[in-house]
């Protein structure tokens, strides 16, 4: 069997030579991430990664000459473009991808996460993520000793937990648009208690709806942009069940990240949280998403630009509301269960680790 998605595969090799299949690989999508990218490599170099399989969309921030210099990354070019819309194949549910009728269509990232397992991952485990996407393990644990668990080894999928991480405060997050890379080793905070419930089936629920959730509840963002808020939190909110917060917090994305896959012939990606697999129950893993980052300034610029992400840019129209509001009152992002980001230990003990 073949990748519903086939048709669509018109990926083309253009630096670092062919796949090594003796190399764990990592497989990713960027556009303009030079940001990310000598904090992104150096963590997963650390962690057992072998070789990097990249699909560049047509960057020009200086990403395309920095992954040809890295002998282990091969960079890859597609004559699509991010924010394409293309038929959805037969194999693959109108009712999952969000559009249904009879001329169903699907964005060519789905597609493209798809065609990067089949053609450069099949048959063995491989990790995806993009790049402001950091996947932890404890420490002195690689992802080739990881998979080899038998915890692992008998699954084809497993979820990492997105946990959106944060400064102290608008001031910090301004000062950081005039640093040129990420440091990971600064003060960075997240939501700590646990965001998934892995006790039901198939793909988990959400337990905490997240950082970006709660702050836009806090700073008015649905009520403030109604025309863009999800149906369910149009004028009446439908709100989280959850109350350890203090608020009853509006569910508002999807938190967990199909990140560690063995990939078999004919799976797909759905979209970037869903795909045909069934996941792990037992494992999860943590995920540092660095959201909140002096680059996301220019990235909501791009993205509102171009209105190339998922739903014409809709989270960056919220996040712009955000920051501009934050701003305004010169406020912080923390509150009374934000957990400053130090060692494994934070995730395990806030629940946003299993089986590690």
């Amino acid at each position: 069997m073949t990748s519903p998605f086939s048709r669509y595969d018109d990926l083309e090799i253009v630096s670092g030579g062919s796949p090594d299949p003796g190399a764990f690989p990592l497989v990713g999508i960027l556009r303009n991430e030079m940001y990310f990218l000598p904090a992104f490599l150096e963590h997963y170099r650390a962690r057992g990664i072998g070789q990097f399989i990249l699909l560049n969309d047509r960057s020009d921030d200086g990403t395309t000459e920095f992954l040809a210099a890295q002998p282990d990354v091969v960079q890859l070019r597609s004559g699509y473009r991010y924010g394409d819309v293309v038929e959805a194949p037969s194999g693959v549910p109108a009712s999952v991808i969000g559009h249904g009728g009879a001329e169903a269509k699907v964005r060519i990232l789905y597609v493209w996460r798809s065609l990067l397992m089949e053609r450069f991952a099949a048959d063995r485990w491989a990790l995806q993520v993009d790049m402001d996407e950091f996947v932890h393990l404890p420490p002195g644990l690689s992802f080739p000793k990881f998979v080899d668990r038998p915890s692992v080894s008998e699954n084809r999928l497993v979820l990492a937990a997105m946990l959106d991480v944060y400064p102290s405060d608008i001031a910090t997050l301004r000062a950081q648009r005039d640093e040129e890379f990420l440091d990971p080793g600064g003060a960075w905070f997240f939501d700590g208690e646990p965001h998934l419930d892995m006790s039901a089936q198939g793909y988990p629920a959400i337990a905490h709806p997240g950082a970006r959730a709660r702050l836009y509840l806090r700073h008015g963002v649905y009520r403030r942009l109604p025309e863009l808020a999800p149906k369910k939190l149009r004028g009446t909110f439908s709100y989280h069940k959850s109350t350890r917060l203090g608020l009853r917090v509006p569910k508002y994305n999807s938190l967990e990240k199909p990140v560690l896959v063995r990939w078999p012939k004919g799976a797909a990606y759905f979209n970037s949280h869903k795909t045909s697999l069934d996941p792990a129950r037992h494992v999860l893993l943590p995920m540092v998403h660095y959201r909140f980052t002096g680059r996301l300034y220019a990235k909501i610029r791009m993205a509102l630009d171009e209105k190339s992400y998922s739903s014409g840019s809709r989270d960056h129209r919220f996040l712009e509301a955000l920051i501009d509001d934050m701003e305004r009152a010169d406020v912080g992002f923390l509150y009374r269960r934000s957990r400053r980001l130090g060692s494994f230990t934070d995730f395990v003990e806030t629940g946003n680790a299993l089986g590690v």
